[in-house]
């Protein structure tokens, strides 16, 4: 599994970089991620970032990709943007290869 930061899946990324947002105002940050397994099936993703709300595809087939959605809402506005992990928790389920 593969993180982008465009739809194209041209430009990986290992963190999401949420900037810098002022109390009680939301950042939403979009990535796109790709299931690179070429004969796994990814079931009952469940995705999550710390102080962040996820949301995100919970079954990606071979070669698929979908958005995750990102929202950071800080309660104290911080002099430094937050840059966080997405964390991915899932099933692979193997599929017999054609041959």
């Amino acid at each position: 599994m593969k993180f982008f930061k465009d739809p194209g899946l041209q430009d990986p990324i290992e963190s999401v970089d949420l900037g810098i947002v002022p109390a009680g105002k939301s950042q939403k940050v979009t990535v796109y991620v790709k299931n690179d397994l070429p004969r796994a099936e990814l079931v009952d993703l469940k995705f999550s970032a710390e102080s962040c709300e996820v949301q995100g595809p919970t079954t990606l087939k071979p070669g698929e990709s979908a958005p995750v959605n990102v929202t950071w809402t800080p309660t104290l506005t911080l002099r430094q943007p937050l840059k966080t992990s997405l964390i991915v928790k899932g099933v692979e389920i193997y599929r017999p290869g054609r041959g």
